[in-house]
């Protein structure tokens, strides 16, 4: 009624981030002594190189990937039936 969607289904968000596990562009980080570099959603990774960054976040990231995140319609049900 007032179009007030509402993500109900947090698994169903995308979440992908890359890092120097899962690629070879970005640089690893001790979280400990360093604050990690962001590299740019989107940017080659010549780019990520370049700056020296230590993660990627995807370019979905806290999209909702598909329909199912979303509340369900409200939804009326009527069942009628008749005996002779």
């Amino acid at each position: 009624m007032f179009n007030n969607d509402k993500i109900t289904d947090p698994q169903r968000l995308g979440t992908t981030v890359s890092t120097a596990a899962t690629s070879t562009a970005l640089l690893p980080f001790d979280p400990a002594k360093q604050t990690p570099i962001e590299c740019p959603r989107g940017a080659a990774a010549s780019v990520c190189t370049a700056m020296g960054a230590n993660y990627q976040l995807a370019a979905n990231f806290g999209q909702p990937l598909n329909d199912l995140a979303y509340q369900r319609p409200r939804t009326f049900r009527i069942s009628l039936g008749a005996r002779f």
